[in-house]
C-alpha cells in the first residue's frame, strides 16, 4: 500500500509496511520510519536537532549545542552540550565534566528523546 498527501502544512508518505514519513512544514519537522531505522529531525534556535536510530544497536543525533551516540538504548553512550560531558556504562550516567545544562521548556528531560 502507497499513499502520499501533500498539503502546505506537510506531507505525508506511506510506503505499509516498511515505510512512514511525516513532515511538517508549519514546525519544522520530519519523521521517518524505514523498517527497523528511525530519523528525527526538528528546527531549533541555532539550527537544526536531529537524531538517527537503528533500532535496537545504536543511536546518533546532534544539535547545535552538540551531539550524542548510544549503544544498546544506552548500555553505553556518550553525551556532550556545550562543556557538558556524560558518559554511560551499563545504563549509568556518569558526568565527566561540567554541570548538566539547564532544561529549557521545549527540550525533553535527559534521555527522553534518546534511546
Amino acid at each position: 500500500m502507497f499513499w502520499d498527501f501533500a498539503s502546505p502544512e506537510g506531507r505525508t508518505t506511506i510506503a505499509a509496511p516498511v515505510f512512514f514519513r511525516f513532515q511538517n512544514v508549519k514546525e519544522g519537522t520530519i519523521t521517518q520510519v524505514a523498517a527497523n531505522t528511525v530519523y528525527l529531525e526538528k528546527r531549533v534556535e541555532g539550527g537544526k536537532d536531529w537524531q538517527f536510530h537503528l533500532v535496537p544497536l545504536f543511536s546518533y543525533g546532534e544539535d547545535p549545542e552538540g551531539y550524542f551516540w548510544n549503544f544498546l538504548f544506552g548500555m553505553a553512550g556518550y553525551q556532550r552540550e556545550g562543556s557538558f560531558s556524560r558518559i554511560r556504562a551499563l545504563w549509568i550516567p556518569i558526568t565527566v565534566r561540567g554541570t548538566a545544562p539547564t532544561a529549557n521548556a521545549s527540550a525533553p528531560p535527559d534521555g527522553a528523546a534518546h534511546f
